[in-house]
């Protein structure tokens, strides 16, 4: 019921306002807050068991999806072999 009352909310919105719906995506509130996550995620991990060290990343590396002539599947750029071996497709080809 919640989600139905969250929905017609914005439908009413986008629709008195005459403007085009933006979705922000799953982890909006995640970047509006970063600081927050970031100590409540070590929060999380430390009651796990886990001792955390963070780091800064430098610049992210886009993933690039390649397809390659002969392969069941994509093959994947920038990741572990284990897990490009995990997206190829197994089986035979569909015609």
């Amino acid at each position: 019921m919640a989600l139905a009352h969250h929905m017609v909310l914005v439908i009413h919105q986008v629709l008195s306002r005459k403007e085009v719906y933006i979705e922000f995506g799953g982890d909006y509130y995640d970047k509006r807050n970063k600081p927050r996550t970031v100590s409540r995620l070590v929060k999380r991990l430390q009651k796990l068991g886990y001792q955390v060290d963070l780091r800064e990343v430098a610049e992210e590396q886009p993933v690039v999806i390649v397809p390659e002539p002969g392969l069941a599947g994509p093959v994947i750029s920038g990741l572990d072999s284990k897990l490009i071996s995990a997206v190829r497709r197994r089986g035979r080809p569909c015609k």
